[in-house]
């Protein structure tokens, strides 16, 4: 290759990692904080979007890569500052790390960038040299022609042909799938993915598949049952982790992602005995008189190659009633997550005695999960609802997220009806091939 095509290949390359980076960055969308928000929330996701910007720079997925750095700068130099109480002491600790988080993500800029330069080198490199190919196989005068021709137009616009259909997928939506079906008992197969419509589950086929789980009547009336203890703490569990070195890998090459991430809803995989398990772990709360109490507990996990697994159950210390569940601990629960490097992915909870849905206290908890992370979900689950057992929810985007993120109401009230604020979750599929670690705070 002679140094005048090497050269237009280079400045071609600059091109298109210019072109490729304007339309990245209008994906970096932070939107205000509200005064009525906790800033503690904020740092968590400050903190929840950091990690997806490691996973992604191990991954080689340079253009989410780099739409997370910028969501990080964006939110946490440009927003989180302007809250009332960002500079308060008890968040100077918080402050200190993303602060270091900040620094490592901007110091590894000039990587990606990089690496964006060779691929969209490497790229036009390759379709030079198919078009020289090309015109070296055709010897024929008619061929050569028609060659040439081709190679002509390629010319015309030597980048805009990958260009566009990058920019073409980037702006894309990415299908939406009917609402999963709720787990059952594991088949026969590793693993299942299953995408049905949960309202087409029939009563019949709902009752085969929870009845080990559904707390009857008959049973509520009997003496309390034997309930086996809940596991200890977890320890020993492998949780998957981007170690320091991680600044200093090399950046693979080759993997980018083009998929958009406006509206972009990434799967998201739960064991399918993870329901289960956290029946049977909230069931002494579950069967205490005269209504029953409340049990929570929190969903995380790890992204890996643009999906999202719920790896880890978490039960934290909390106080609860018939109707509510809160809480005590929230520091010392995100900095277990933080430790691990796990994403927090949802929640869930019981209802005792009511049916399955999420009240107004639950909607602005989900709304809190799901600002943190948009693919965050809560499964309810109700074993006195005859109708449905288990819901997989999450507020509806963009209408049911804002009006709740715009509510400043505390405890039970009413939202306007003429707004489906949730709905049942989609992307989301159940593993039978993998369990959960339980970790209960509760004993500690």
């Amino acid at each position: 290759m002679d140094m005048a095509t090497e050269a237009r290949l280079r400045k071609d390359a600059e091109e298109r990692v210019a072109l490729r980076r304007d339309e990245l960055k209008k994906a970096v969308n932070v939107r205000d904080i509200r005064s009525h928000e906790q800033i503690d929330k904020c740092f968590r996701k400050a903190n929840q979007i950091y990690r997806q910007c490691q996973v992604y720079v191990v991954e080689g997925d340079l253009d989410h890569a780099y739409i997370y750095l910028w969501l990080l700068v964006e939110l946490y130099q440009r927003k989180m500052p302007r809250h009332r109480d960002f500079g308060l002491l008890k968040y100077e600790n918080e402050r200190k790390r993303l602060d270091k988080k900040c620094r490592d993500a901007l110091a590894l800029l000039e990587r990606i960038l990089d690496g964006m330069f060779q691929e969209e080198l490497q790229q036009a490199q390759d379709a030079h040299e198919d078009e020289v190919h090309m015109m070296k196989q055709s010897t024929h005068p008619c061929e050569l022609s028609a060659a040439m021709a081709k190679v002509s137009v390629s010319h015309a616009d030597p980048v805009a042909i990958s260009l566009e259909s990058r920019l073409h997928a980037l702006k894309g939506k990415v299908p939406t799938h009917l609402s999963p079906p709720l787990p059952s008992s594991p088949p026969s197969s590793a693993a299942t993915t299953v995408s049905v419509s949960s309202a087409s589950t029939d009563s019949a086929a709902r009752e085969r598949a929870f009845s080990t789980i559904r707390l009857k009547s008959n049973e509520r009336a009997a003496a309390p049952p034997s309930v086996r203890p809940p596991p200890p703490l977890a320890v020993g569990v492998s949780y998957p982790s981007v170690h320091p070195e991680w600044m200093n890998a090399d950046i693979q090459l080759g993997r980018p992602s083009f998929r958009s991430m406006q509206d972009e809803v990434r799967a998201l995989s739960v064991p399918s005995s993870l329901v289960a398990e956290f029946t049977r772990i909230a069931e002494p709360n579950t069967l205490k008189p005269p209504y029953g109490v409340e049990t929570c507990g929190i969903l995380a996990g790890t992204l890996k190659d643009q999906k999202l697994s719920i790896t880890t159950l978490i039960i934290p210390k909390q106080q609860g009633s018939a109707d509510t569940c809160t809480m005590t601990n929230e520091e010392d629960l995100f900095e277990f997550c933080i430790a691990r490097d796990l994403l927090t992915l949802g929640w869930i909870h019981t209802h005792p005695s009511q049916t399955c849905f999420l009240s107004s206290v639950d909607i602005h908890t989900q709304c809190g999960f799901q600002s943190m992370l948009s693919e965050a979900i809560a499964i309810v689950v109700a074993p006195r609802d005859p109708q449905k057992n288990i819901g997989v929810f999450r507020l509806t985007s963009p209408h049911g997220l804002e009006l709740i993120q715009n509510c400043n109401l505390t405890g039970f009230h009413e939202h306007p009806s003429n707004v489906e604020i949730y709905s049942d979750a989609m992307q989301v599929t159940w593993d039978a091939a993998r369990t959960a670690a339980v970790v209960d705070m509760r004993r500690e």
